[in-house]
């Protein structure tokens, strides 16, 4: 007698296709000088879980999201620097 099975599974975060935008405002006194809206994609890509616990693969994805917002306010920051 044989017994055998077969399983098969994915354990992955999807981030979401979000964008970071926001608009922004020279004034110098009353007047404006300036406006202009600023717009960054979100480049996370899905990550699978491979070798990890659940609660350490998801500790390791919130350690990679909060990195890559940290890179989307920067170069957001030189978009603006740029644009001024």
């Amino acid at each position: 007698m044989l017994v055998a099975y077969s399983f098969s599974g994915l354990e992955a975060i999807f981030p979401e296709k979000d964008k970071l935008v926001f608009s922004y405002k020279v004034v110098q006194g009353t007047t404006q000088t300036k406006s202009g809206q600023i717009e960054v994609v979100n480049t996370d890509v899905p990550l699978k879980n491979i070798w990890k616990s659940t609660k350490k693969f998801t500790w390791f994805y919130i350690d990679q999201y909060e990195n890559n917002l940290k890179k989307l306010c920067k170069f957001s920051i030189e978009k603006l620097e740029n644009e001024l």
